[in-house]
């Protein structure tokens, strides 16, 4: 990753350390990938770090291993370095057929499959199970699978939602009822 700054990128690792939610997609198509990297850097932050510093100095991390294409690619504007390092790294390791670039949105997509994959590699969770719901939001099916999600991480479990945030109501699941 020859156009990042080891000083940069070792400085937002510490930042997103002490607060995970500043890890963040902007523009790009990396919900996903972002959701599971602020999982993982609030279960298990030693990961985080060990993830970061292999993708940074050997261009791959475990089975995540991006085409070669990212390695010189410039990092987008409003993207934090560590963030487009891994969420970049991760969405395009799974893509077979199509390079993630900055602002694919079709590359970008990510489907519960990757989520449980990247679940159980990263967050080392045993167990995964995906609920769709197909309906129009705020139907039975979305209230039920939001109170799952949220019963599971009052559990000390984690929980990915593939949702429009602008659905959720008020401040939080405190507002689920």
């Amino acid at each position: 990753f020859r156009t990042m700054n080891k000083t940069t990128l070792i400085n937002e690792i510490r930042a997103r350390l002490n607060n995970p939610l500043l890890i963040k997609q902007s523009d790009q198509s990396l919900c996903g990938p972002m959701a599971l990297l602020v999982a993982l850097a609030k279960k298990n932050p030693e990961r985080y770090v060990q993830m970061a510093q292999s993708m940074y100095e050997d261009g791959r991390y475990s089975e995540i291993e991006p085409g070669s294409h990212l390695y010189t690619a410039p990092v987008p504007s409003g993207v934090a370095q560590v963030d487009w390092l891994l969420g970049a790294s991760m969405r395009d390791s799974e893509n077979w057929l199509f390079d993630f670039d900055e602002g694919d949105e079709f590359a970008g997509i990510t489907t519960p499959g990757e989520m449980e994959y990247w679940m159980e590699l990263l967050l080392e969770c045993g167990e995964t199970e995906y609920i769709p719901t197909y309906n129009l939001p705020w139907d039975t099916d979305e209230k039920d699978a939001l109170r799952q999600a949220w019963d599971a991480v009052r559990a000390g479990n984690v929980a990915a939602l593939m949702v429009d945030s602008d659905y959720l109501p008020g401040e939080g699941p405190a507002e689920i009822n």
